[in-house]
């Protein structure tokens, strides 16, 4: 299983978030009047300062699924890029294990029978009626991380659910 051909594929061993190498790279390229870069998956083994929503940390430990998507959209479109996201990501995860129902918790959390599974992260920074949107995901797919205090749901994994997979392969299903 490949990638499709129009998408820049950037794999990181260790990173400190997708989102935030994300960033940064749109960062250096908003001085560049050229699109210079097509559509680019941030890919990452581990993150060790990866984030959810707010000021909540997001475990991501070695066996998971940690990836950005980086493209343009048009602005317009930014207000259902977070739901579009969310519903796209619970479709594609459902691949990698036929037959579990994978639900959202508004606004960014997969959920499988009570328990997180995954989230979404989508940043933009606009110019004109174009934004280089981020749409950052995370996936439990070997292992479920401990939790913190404040967690509103316990963690699961693919795995755990009865996936046989790693995340290589989860990620190119999804």
């Amino acid at each position: 299983i490949s990638p499709p051909a129009a998408v820049n594929v950037v794999w990181l061993a260790e990173v400190d978030s997708t989102n935030q190498v994300a960033a940064r790279l749109v960062a250096a390229w908003a001085e560049d009047e050229d699109e210079r870069l097509g559509d680019t998956l941030l890919v990452a083994g581990t993150q060790n300062a990866g984030r959810g929503r707010g000021d909540h940390a997001w475990a991501s430990p070695a066996g998971g699924l940690y990836a950005t998507w980086l493209g343009w959209l048009g602005t317009a479109d930014l207000a259902w890029l977070p739901l579009a996201a969310g519903v796209c990501l619970a479709a594609a995860v459902e691949d990698v294990l036929p037959g579990i129902a994978v639900g959202l918790k508004w606004p960014n959390d997969l959920v499988v029978v009570g328990r997180k599974l995954g989230g979404v992260l989508c940043h933009s920074r606009t110019r004109g009626d174009r934004s280089w949107s981020a749409v950052g995901i995370g996936v439990n797919v070997e292992g479920a991380p401990a939790l913190g205090p404040d967690a509103h749901l316990p963690a699961t994994s693919l795995r755990a659910l009865g996936a046989t997979g790693d995340a290589e392969a989860a990620l190119w299903t999804v």
